[in-house]
């Protein structure tokens, strides 16, 4: 009988959907069928073409061979080496089964050839066990001998590919390569990199010095994708490993695996922030055609098409040479690429590469520009017909973003649209597949933007409640899920009948919460991160039951335009948002449409401009800022200091000017319509709007008839201030405040207060005097006393949680924001985990205490929006260091409005920051500042205390606002 063997199972094409029978060959005597040996050397066996559509796709489907006449060399000899009885029988399993299912598979397939066979067979074929060689690897296996394969499958199970084949790993190794093996996605590079170095600190080069090399590279490989740390860092170490790797992997010994390093330290180059750019390209584009004069088409067309493609898009990124030019040889290296990576035989590779010569063609200098950018939009839409958000969610975020903004920059605005929409869909995917916050956040990174852009190309089109939709469900998204996990009506499904399901989902939550929390760990359990997507997995499940309960459509969701506007009841909600066209202000009120404002002078270069400056180094509001912050340090000669704050004052001056003019003055227009003077409203700045008082816009005199106090004086021609106007505060979110409300009915009853935790502040007792005054129940943590410790304890005591301290904001990570205790930091990382069930104000009255991180602005990362996902309704934070005589004072006032006068929280701010910025604008002001202050705190000014005040008086400078206009109200 044949030894050869077929089973012939009915398929499903996934193309068509039709039915067929196919022909799947599981054992093949090489002797037999050459034609079929033929087939596996090409590593076609197995792909199967529809009858129907003609689509072609793999099977997955174990494989015995057979080779009678031609055995392999045993591991021992050297290929070519016929002597000896060699490899007679060659298993290869199929990919996606398990080690239990391969081996049933094997014995199988070796009992049906043996039965076959007859008397030929032998059983010392067997006698070392029986060899295996991955299907990926089988070609290379059967045309230069197991050893060469069993390099390979070193390499490839440092990258997660075990094989059936004893390969020479150190079992120390082996749990830490099958972890590696699991970690594929942006977010797990970190732990990558961390196994890695420990995988690395264990054997020695001389020992293993392949699997050495592998480690260097995929280190590298994980150094270079890595969201967090550094980047410039880790692409430098990028380079070092690759290096590093290429001293092994030379091209005499190791050609192929030259050649990808080759590949991949070109892709380090191209992407490097150090050294000149210009260089640093050319460096890639000498690597790349490096690894091309070994990948080449003929001996590699996988590779050679993957290679060319990144050589195109360094040369799209080019700066030497014509540009013209350089985007010419782009274009004709995508299309080389094309050529081989074919829709039908590389799906993906086909799509990513339509989508970078797309890129190529929106470039495109040459030729007809409307042609160009007809090419470019087909070329996406090519991609994204392979690239759909169920398959492949990355690749579709990115091409459907890339499609939108080249519709946005053209003014196309429903093809902005749908392309937009499609990419969010695709995000939202993305998020629930995410487990820890770190992923999350580098999801959310790669749609930075794009929600305001979505909102104005609406308002284009007439479609103001899916503007509005769209601008609340790009804002504080982690926010909005911690609020929502702990959301207070799911208490109500035991009410209803589901209290089976109101646990399943409490088990569920605790059980993803408890496995974040061993992210962190240095010893995490082997099976984590499998433990981690169950359980995600089933987190989403119970949501998606939840969801179709009445009453909680949106739970864990963003809210609807409807549900937006119940949260504009008490006050309007302004959100704010810029775009390369223009800037736009959406009005939400209790009753009737929003309001939509244009802003035309918003745009996105005209807001960094004015807050990071024009050029590449800091300037503008922020390049100030930091000059003077970092000369506020001692030693440094007075008239530095004095020139430094006083080119930040004219900063903050120039900025509130400019936001006066292009943001405030139209939005203060609209709201006069309808809104009293005086009158609360709540902002929800987007982007780098996140980053400046907008509540004290400078709006001069010329603007028209003023609708409240009189002008005040800074350095200028009189004018007044936004908050002269209206009364302003600030949420992350609709959905933020929707949950804030719930907590604002807790009683005011009792107070922490942390002063002066390092003693430096002069004017700290001074201010939780003031502050104590007013809660006979308190509890008072005065310098050294202020510890993590005592601190932590106390907070979920108290209702009104007052630091008096340092501060300062993660500008490149919002989560290193903090607040200075006596023992330590408070970090805001630190706060994530915290439940307040009693407070409803917290007062950071401390430098930067309100700035959220530049790196994920509408995120929100900062002091305040993580006390209110902590539970505290309103928060009141500052947005640069301020003075500590000022903010004495100013939160002195701020107490008297709010518990003598009666006045709201936001109101006392106002009313506060109105008072001392006019507290001196004339002599008789000083006389009522003394009749102010209680007689207790005057008696124990201390001499410094003293001194600085009137030095500060004499100088008339708290008018400026610098002094009264950092702080702000955030929530209800």
């Amino acid at each position: 009988m044949p030894a050869s063997f077929q089973q012939t199972p009915q398929l499903t094409c996934p193309r068509c959907g039709q039915s067929f029978a196919a022909e799947i060959w599981l054992i093949v005597d090489a002797a037999e069928r050459p034609d079929l040996l033929e087939k596996i050397q090409a590593g076609t066996l197995h792909q199967i073409p529809c009858p129907h559509c003609q689509a072609e796709g793999q099977v997955d489907a174990p494989l015995l061979l057979y080779l009678p006449n031609s055995p392999l060399p045993g591991l021992g000899a050297p290929f070519g080496d016929d002597k000896g009885p060699g490899v007679r029988v060659l298993f290869s399993p199929a990919q996606q089964t398990t080690a239990e299912q391969d081996q049933e598979h094997a014995r199988a397939l070796v009992t049906r050839l043996r039965d076959s066979l007859g008397a030929a067979w032998q059983d010392d074929w067997l006698a070392g066990g029986l060899p295996g060689v991955p299907r990926p690897l089988l070609p290379l296996a059967l045309r230069e001998g197991l050893q060469a394969a069993q390099r390979k499958m070193q390499k490839a199970a440092v990258r997660g590919q075990p094989s059936a084949v004893g390969i020479d790993i150190p079992p120390e190794l082996r749990p830490l390569l099958e972890e590696m093996a699991q970690l594929r996605r942006l977010s797990e590079m970190p732990r990558k990199i961390e196994l890695c170095e420990q995988a690395l600190r264990r054997i020695e080069r001389e020992n293993h010095p392949v699997l050495w090399a592998a480690l260097q590279g995929e280190l590298a490989n994980a150094l270079q994708q890595n969201p967090l740390g550094n980047r410039a860092e880790n692409l430098e170490q990028a380079i070092f490993h690759y290096q590093q790797a290429l001293e092994v992997l030379t091209r005499q010994a190791y050609p192929e695996d030259w050649a990808r390093t080759q590949n991949n330290l070109a892709t380090a180059y191209s992407d490097r922030i150090r050294g000149e750019r210009a260089e640093n390209l050319e460096q890639a584009i000498f690597h790349y055609q490096q690894a091309l004069e070994v990948l080449t088409r003929q001996a590699y067309p996988e590779d050679w098409a993957r290679t060319q493609n990144n050589l195109a898009t360094a040369y799209s990124d080019r700066i030497r040479g014509e540009r013209a030019e350089n985007l010419e040889q782009a274009i004709f290296h995508y299309q080389q690429a094309l050529e081989v990576l074919t829709r039908q035989a590389y799906p993906e590779d086909w799509a990513r590469t339509q989508n970078n010569l797309a890129n190529a063609y929106r470039n495109r200098i040459r030729g007809e520009r409307a042609e160009n950018l007809e090419q470019a939009i087909f070329h996406y839409q090519q991609a994204l017909e392979v690239s759909t958000r169920q398959a492949y969610p990355v690749e579709c975020r990115q091409t459907a973003r890339n499609l939108g903004n080249l519709a946005f920059e053209q003014g196309n605005w429903e093809l902005a649209c749908a392309a937009y929409a499609e990419a969010l869909l695709a995000q939202e995917l993305l998020l629930r597949a995410a487990s820890l916050r770190n992923s999350k956040e580098a999801e959310l990174q790669e749609i930075a933007g794009l929600p305001a852009r979505l909102a104005y190309a609406h308002l284009r089109l007439g479609n103001i409640e899916n503007a509005l939709a769209a601008l609340e469900s790009g804002r504080a998204r982690l926010l909005g899920e911690a609020l929502e996990r702990s959301r207070r009506d799911l208490e109500r499904l035991a009410e209803i009948g589901q209290g089976a399901l109101l646990e399943r989902y409490k088990a569920a939550d605790a059980q993803v919460q408890t496995l974040q929390r061993l992210a962190v760990a240095e010893n995490r359990p082997p099976g984590w991160l499998a433990q981690m997507e169950q359980a995600q997995a089933a987190w989403n499940a119970v949501i998606e039951e939840i969801r179709r309960l009445p009453g909680y459509e949106t739970f864990l969701r963003s809210l609807t335009a409807e549900q937006i506007q119940a949260q504009a009841q008490d006050a309007p909600l302004v959100y704010l948002a810029a775009t390369q066209h223009g800037g736009l202000a959406l009005i939400v009120r209790g009753e009737g449409e929003p309001l939509a404002v244009e802003l035309p002078d918003l745009t996105e270069k005209a807001l960094r401009d004015q807050v990071e400056g024009p050029g590449e180094e800091w300037g503008g509001y922020l390049g100030a800022y930091f000059r003077w912050r970092a000369l506020l340090r001692e030693g440094t000669p007075d008239f530095v200091r004095d020139a430094a704050r006083q080119a930040w004052f004219e900063a903050l001056e120039a900025a509130l000017r400019w936001l006066g003019e292009a943001v405030m003055a139209p939005v203060l227009n609209a709201l006069e319509t309808f809104l009293p003077p005086g009158g609360l409203l709540r902002l929800v700045p987007g982007g780098l709007l996140a980053l400046l008082p907008l509540h004290a816009a400078i709006l001069t005199v010329d603007r028209g008839p003023q609708t409240a106090a009189e002008p005040s004086t800074v350095h200028h021609p009189p004018s007044t201030y936004a908050l002269d106007h209206y009364t302003f505060a600030y949420t992350p979110s609709a959905q933020a405040l929707y949950h804030a409300r719930a907590a604002a009915v807790r009683p005011a009853d009792s107070l922490l207060a942390v002063d002066n935790p390092d003693g430096t502040l002069v004017f700290s007792e001074m201010e939780i005097a003031e502050a104590r005054r007013h809660f006979p129940d308190h509890h008072h943590l005065p310098k050294a006393k202020a510890t993590l410790q005592a601190v932590r304890q106390a907070l979920p005591a108290h209702a009104v949680l007052h630091f008096s301290t340092h501060g300062w904001a993660g500008w490149g990570e919002g989560e290193a924001s903090g607040l200075k205790l006596a023992d330590g930091n408070l970090y805001l990382r630190n706060l994530f985990d915290l439940r307040l069930e009693r407070a409803r104000l917290a007062i950071l009255s401390a430098c930067e205490s309100g700035l959220p991180g530049i790196e994920l602005l509408e995120e929100v990362v900062s002091l305040p929006a993580t006390m209110m996902q902590a539970g505290v309704p309103g928060v009141l934070g500052s947005l640069w260091a301020v003075n500590d005589l000022s903010t004495a004072m100013l939160i002195a006032r701020f107490y008297e409005n709010w518990r003598e006068r009666g006045l709201d929280l936001p109101a006392s701010l106002r009313e506060a920051q109105r008072w001392l910025r006019d507290l001196f604008s004339d002599e008789s002001k000083l006389a009522e500042l003394e009749a102010q202050l209680p007689e207790a705190i005057a008696n124990r000014f201390a001499a410094e205390q003293a001194d600085a005040f009137y030095k500060i008086a004499a100088l008339r400078d708290l008018a400026h606002p610098n002094y009264w206009a950092a702080f702000g109200f955030y929530g209800v």
